[in-house]
């Protein structure tokens, strides 16, 4: 172990990914393999955060990595749950327009 190890989340600790995310999510024309794609992607980090140890062993001291792991855990739960809100908002007004257009042939 290194203390690069942390290196791989870069794209969170620098924001790009959730620059990344936001203009994805900001197309108007987003589709549902879009979000699969981004929530895919969120829990492969997750799942590799979840790998690493809590605490890292030299010969002469240890690294205790927990407040590290804790920050890119909310930086991660927070990007999903955007990703998440965000689909949750557009099946609802899809619902909405086809429940509007229902009622038109209807009446």
């Amino acid at each position: 172990m290194s203390f690069r190890l942390f290196d791989q989340f870069q794209p969170f600790i620098q924001k790009s990914m959730q620059k990344q995310i936001q203009e994805t999510l900001d197309n108007p024309k987003i589709q549902q393999q879009e979000y699969k794609q981004l929530i895919e992607m969120i829990l492969r980090y997750r799942r590799l955060l979840d790998k690493i140890s809590d605490s890292i062993y030299f010969p002469m001291f240890e690294v205790n990595n927990r407040a590290v792991k804790e920050q890119l855990r909310n930086i991660l739960d927070e990007q999903q749950w955007k990703v998440l809100n965000h689909l949750e908002d557009s099946v609802a007004s899809q619902m909405s327009q086809l429940n509007l257009t229902y009622m038109q042939i209807n009446y």
